[in-house]
């Protein structure tokens, strides 16, 4: 019989305490390396909405992951998320 890694069940993902879960940080737009802390006061100082920023600096507008982000910054001016966002 093959024995299963710690944590493993058959047909199923890994099981771990919410404890062992790596936290995530979320502070950039991964394609164009734009840190959002350098891009809300641009953002602000413009006037610019979610689809300025994108036309503008290119974040959000390549792969798209981060653009839950920027809606979120634009909104409340969070620039560091410890969250999944979706859109």
């Amino acid at each position: 019989m093959h024995e299963r890694a710690p944590g493993r069940t058959r047909g199923r993902a890994p099981s771990y305490p919410i404890s062992l879960m790596p936290r995530i940080s979320v502070t950039q737009c991964v394609c164009r390396r734009f840190p959002f802390e350098r891009l809300l006061p641009l953002a602000r100082d413009r006037g610019w909405t979610l689809a300025d920023v994108m036309r503008e600096t290119g974040c959000g507008d390549n792969c798209g992951l981060c653009r839950p982000y920027l809606r979120r910054m634009l909104e409340t001016g969070e620039t560091s998320f410890s969250e999944l966002l979706t859109e």
